[in-house]
Formats: C-alpha cells, structure tokens, sequence
C-alpha cells in the first residue's frame, strides 16, 4: 500500500461526537484516540511514531466531504 490512514477529522460544527463515532464504525475505522479541538474530532488511526518506522513520514490533508478530512501518511 502507498499510504496509510494516520488521523481523520470530523468538523465539529457538522458532527456530534457521538455521529462521528457512528460514522466511524460503519466505515470500519477504529476510535481508540481523539483530540478534540475548537474545530474538529480528531480520530487516530495510527500512531505517527510507528507510520515514521516504515517510512511514512509524508503528509496530506484529503477532503472528502461532508465536512470530513483524512489525513494520508505517503512513502517520502
């Protein structure tokens, strides 16, 4: 695989936390972690330190609508 879901963001004007875990579990992502900022839910998939193990140290904000951001972990 090229890339690695690292976090995906939820807008917190749109979503609820409790719609965003939904969401979550119907797309088959997993909800361990969450910062919650001013802005957005911020579920992480995969801890940075170890994505950076196998080179994944590259990163890139993916919208995809309705108000929901992944963010992608490339190969550098």
């Amino acid at each position: 695989m090229n890339y690695e879901v690292q976090s995906i963001l939820f807008n917190r004007e749109i979503w609820s936390h409790k719609d965003a875990v939904g969401w979550l579990h119907h797309h088959h992502y997993i909800f361990k972690k969450l910062d919650a900022t001013p802005n957005y839910w911020r579920f992480r998939q995969h801890d940075p330190k170890k994505l950076q193990q196998i080179c994944l140290t590259k990163l890139r904000n993916k919208y995809i609508g309705q108000g929901i951001t992944l963010i992608l972990a490339y190969l550098e």
